[in-house]
Parts: structure tokens; sequence; C-alpha cells
């Protein structure tokens, strides 16, 4: 028996920057990115959720929590045409693309919900003032996972606009 996409449950502090994950905790469904702060603590950028108000939030999870990883070997599909990246540096949801990493554009849970930039590869968490805003931006985007033996592909997220 295959089951796709492969899943393993795992406690959140066992994942790594850029796994996929799912939480689920009582009614709430929070699925996103792991994303590491630029210093070695996760946080999880939710990019699914059924809370309104939490899409594109980032935020510390317990260690404990138990979570299911769809791991890392995903793809990002972008939709529609570029965008100037400098116009989206504060546009939670909006896929960056730079010449020195992709990130995806959130807010912190709390510290009155400041832009994040989040970078996909590499380890980094930063403000929206503290790189400068160059390379495209692309609003419509969705993270995939595709069965490697029968190339059947399933949606886990998507930018919602």
């Amino acid at each position: 028996m295959n089951i796709f996409p492969q899943t393993k449950v795992q406690d959140f502090s066992k994942c790594i920057a850029g796994e996929f994950i799912k939480v689920v905790n009582q009614s709430k469904t929070y699925a996103g990115l792991c994303v590491d702060d630029g210093e070695g603590k996760l946080n999880l950028l939710i990019l699914e959720t059924n809370q309104d108000g939490y899409q594109y939030m980032v935020t510390a999870r317990p260690p404990h929590d138990e979570v299911l990883s769809y791991g890392t070997d995903w793809i990002i599909e972008i939709i529609g045409d570029p965008q100037p990246g400098s116009k989206f540096v504060e546009h939670a949801g909006v896929l960056l693309h730079r010449e020195t990493d992709t990130l995806i554009v959130g807010r912190d849970v709390g510290a009155h919900g400041e832009y994040l930039h989040c970078e996909l590869k590499g380890h980094g968490i930063f403000g929206s003032s503290a790189k400068p805003a160059t390379g495209y931006a692309f609003e419509k985007w969705e993270i995939v996972c595709i069965d490697p033996v029968t190339s059947q592909k399933q949606t886990l997220a998507k930018s919602n606009f």
C-alpha cells in the first residue's frame, strides 16, 4: 500500500526549515511552512487555516506539539505575471523572488502585526524594511507535491487573492 502524499507524525521540535506541516488542535487547523528565524528557532508561517485572520501569520509552536509533516519535497507553482517587488513588501501572502532568495510575506502574530519576510531557502525572518525590496512579486502561487510513481499532483496550499 502506498499513501500519497507521504506524511509522518512527529513533534514540532523535530521539524526542519522548509518542511510543510499541518497542525490540528481541537477545531483549529493550521497548515504551512516551518521557517528558521535566522538564530536556529523554528516558527510556523501559516498558509492555510480554518481560523479567520490567521492566514500568513508567523507564530511559534510548542516543541512537543504533534504535527503531520509532508516533508520538504514540494514545489511552488507561480501563477500569473510578475510585478515589481518593491510594490509588495508589505502585502501578506505575496511571493517575492529576488536574486539571492525567495520568500513569502507574512505578519507577526505579536508586535502589532509587523510585516515579515520569511525566506524559503536559507534561513531568516526579516522585517519588511531590513532588506532592499528588489526582484519580482507574484500574488498567485500554489505549493504542490507530486507523486513520483503516478505523477498525481496535490495542492497543499495556495494564495487566496
